[in-house]
């Protein structure tokens, strides 16, 4: 219901922004075309949020409502728990991390255009510098958050009825969502250099990670219900971690072969003549 509230609320703002329209509603399936690895990043990242709530509503857990409501309360409670455990990550990540590293960047693009080879280098090594610094940062700080978060909840939730199921699978579920979403801030920085090939990886390992442990330790205790999280962001950060790296190894050739820091343009070839001398009358 939130996510269809924002998605309204932003499609009337746009309508009343763009008050007119071409009508050419074709064209979007130009744009899909050229970044569809980056519509199934999106779609793959967004399922794997919520698949594993979806396979546990067909286990033991499920209850029905009326012949057609159908969840897993306790599984579902310990989710949200497990998430506004560590929903901190995000905050963090956008004011402090992305703000930072976002100027680094723009150093670094507008460097490529106006800057000698050296300051190239310099302002590369300076970008990925503060990339691992700030990384390690949002771990570190995210990290305790998460440890006294959890803490509180285990010495203070059961004494508000949250007890039984819920704490028993919570556990691994703020694990899983710690790392998910220090996960989706490597993705993040994918996006930032226009590796849709990383990001869609990164994505499609993380939903394929969270289905399959999912449905492999549904059969087992229920105390390990929530590790399919874990194992399906872990997977997902492992790959966008060695990504990263590859990326800073051969960051040159990838900008200047696949990057696009200047914009491409379709049209005549200007004359190749620069200059010409005036015939004599």
């Amino acid at each position: 219901i939130g996510f269809f509230f924002i998605a309204t609320g932003m499609f009337a703002y746009l309508k009343r922004y763009f008050k007119e329209s071409s009508k050419n509603y074709k064209e979007v399936f130009r744009y899909f075309a050229t970044f569809k690895r980056l519509f199934f990043s999106g779609l793959f990242y967004i399922v794997g949020l919520f698949c594993h709530n979806f396979i546990y509503w067909f286990s033991p857990l499920r209850i029905v409502v009326e012949d057609s409501y159908i969840s897993a309360p306790a599984y579902d409670m310990a989710t949200f728990l497990a998430m506004l455990t560590n929903i901190s990550t995000m905050v963090i990540y956008i004011v402090l991390v992305e703000t930072k590293f976002h100027d680094r960047y723009q150093i670094y693009s507008e460097s490529i255009v106006r800057a000698t080879f050296k300051d190239i280098e310099k302002a590369k090594n300076d970008m990925f510098r503060l990339l691992t610094q700030q990384i390690s940062y949002l771990v570190q700080v995210q990290a305790i958050i998460t440890s006294i978060l959890f803490l509180l909840a285990v010495i203070f939730l059961p004494s508000f009825g949250f007890s039984g199921i819920i704490m028993e699978v919570y556990p691994a579920l703020a694990a899983g969502y710690f790392v998910l979403f220090v996960m989706y801030a490597n993705l993040i920085f994918l996006y930032y250099f226009n590796d849709m090939t990383g990001a869609f990886f990164t994505s499609a390992f993380f939903l394929i990670g969270v289905i399959l442990s999912t449905l492999v330790l549904r059969e087992t205790s229920m105390r390990f219900y929530g590790a399919g999280v874990f194992i399906g962001a872990f997977i997902g950060w492992t790959i966008s971690f060695f990504r990263l790296r590859y990326l800073e190894r051969h960051f040159d050739g990838y900008i200047f072969r696949q990057g696009k820091i200047l914009e491409e343009t379709s049209e005549e070839m200007p004359s190749p003549i620069s200059y010409a001398k005036e015939e004599s009358l």
